[in-house]
């Protein structure tokens, strides 16, 4: 579906061989990889030999973010508006520029192949995109009595003691206390607090720092937000990009009836004909107490006790101008939220944490909700800000992995 090639695969030497698997650290290397079975392996090398990491951190000082930031400069004129066109008559189309955002902690163990997926990441998706991605690290300080944000000295020895060096220019810290002074809003009380965490903490908000870089980080239109224990044993940019493209090209018209499920081939048959399924499904099983064209349409949702953000319009892309129906709503739309999994209503769904929504009047019935198991995937500017808002001017907000799809359906975002 998403058209990656279906006629390439690595093996660990094609996949990491470039990054220091499968040669000596007195070479540069990660030493990893060198008592296997390696038959063939030094044609991953080819012309240009094994790269010697340690001679770069010795000669140059190696660290990603200037690399990925020098990259960055030198094709800049391909995502600003302002940039100088060196070429008269010369016209370009501005590309949006995607962060990569890694959630990591204080604690985590990095070893050999961490090292070599992170170099991979970096690679594939900056250097080989021209600074189109850039990927970060976003680290959470564990200890709440360390003052990351009013120290540099401390904030500096918290990532050196942390990370290692060829990253240290790359990470952005945070803590839990720390979103206690970014986000001061009263939260009220929630429907339901199974956990019994308070709202600021990594279990129910890890939203919450995600929002706070997107803030401090404008340049930047999309953030894919992943884990360190996540891994692709293809070529990354490939993947993001396919990813991206395809959601950008489906319609909004049964578009959440549709990400609540999987779709398997096997099972489900083409494309259009899950397509076909979803749809007769849905005229046999009116349950929703709202009308589905309206948020197919980007129109934002209504329900009791809805506030309303300053300057709220509403998120209509000009592809729903016509017939409400069209076949053509959302082709074309940036989807402003991508997840990996299906996205639900928890609603009677038995999720223990379905109802751990917060800052809503509990006194009337529980806003619609919709949720993702596992928080991965790449979230707008645009919904970000929104969440952001929606904490700040209201005190709203919802389990981690609930309120960003919560979020744009209740603001008519294309997910």
């Amino acid at each position: 579906m998403l058209g990656l090639p279906a006629d390439k695969c690595f093996d660990r030497f094609g996949r990491f061989g470039p990054y220091g698997f499968g040669y000596d650290s007195s070479a540069g290397g990660s030493g990893v990889g060198i008592n296997t079975e390696k038959w063939g392996s030094e044609d991953v090398w080819g012309p240009n030999g094994q790269i010697d990491y340690q001679a770069i951190d010795e000669m140059e000082g190696l660290k990603w973010g200037r690399v990925q930031n020098q990259c960055y400069e030198e094709n800049k004129i391909r995502f600003e508006t302002n940039a100088s066109i060196s070429q008269p008559g010369l016209s370009k189309s501005i590309l949006p520029r995607t962060a990569v955002v890694i959630r990591s902690w204080t604690g985590f163990e990095w070893n050999n192949q961490t090292i070599l997926n992170f170099r991979a990441m970096i690679n594939e998706l900056s250097l080989n995109s021209g600074g189109e991605y850039t990927v970060h690290i976003l680290l959470h300080v564990k200890d709440l009595a360390i003052p990351i944000w009013a120290d540099e000295k401390i904030y500096q020895e918290v990532i050196q003691y942390t990370v290692p060096e060829e990253f240290w220019d790359i990470v952005t810290l945070w803590s839990e206390k720390y979103m206690e002074v970014i986000y001061t809003t009263p939260f009220g009380a929630p429907f339901e607090n199974p956990s019994g965490s308070g709202i600021h903490g990594s279990y129910r908000s890890l939203h919450m720092p995600l929002q706070w870089f997107a803030h401090q980080h404008p340049e930047y239109e999309y953030f894919w937000n992943l884990e360190m224990d996540m891994r692709y044993t293809g070529h990354y940019y490939e993947l993001l990009d396919r990813i991206s493209q395809w959601s950008k090209e489906q319609p909004r018209a049964g578009l959440w009836e549709r990400s609540a499920k999987y779709y398997i081939p096997a099972l489900h048959g083409s494309w259009d004909d899950f397509t076909k399924l979803v749809e007769s499904e849905n005229k046999e099983n009116e349950y929703t107490s709202f009308n589905r064209k309206k948020y197919w349409l980007g129109q934002p949702l209504d329900f009791p006790g809805r506030q309303w953000l300053k300057g709220e319009v509403g998120n209509r892309p000009p592809s729903c101008s016509g017939e409400s129906n069209s076949s053509l709503c959302g082709v074309g739309e940036e989807a402003d939220l991508i997840t990996l999994n299906p996205i639900f209503d928890p609603l009677n769904s038995g999720w223990v944490l379905a109802n751990d929504i917060t800052g809503y009047n509990t006194s009337l019935p529980i806003p619609p909700r919709r949720n993702v198991i596992v928080a991965a995937g790449r979230l707008s500017k645009k919904l970000l800000n929104i969440m952001h808002q929606e904490m700040i001017q209201f005190g709203h907000s919802a389990f981690t992995e609930m309120f960003p799809p919560t979020i744009a359906l209740h603001h008519g975002l294309k997910a």
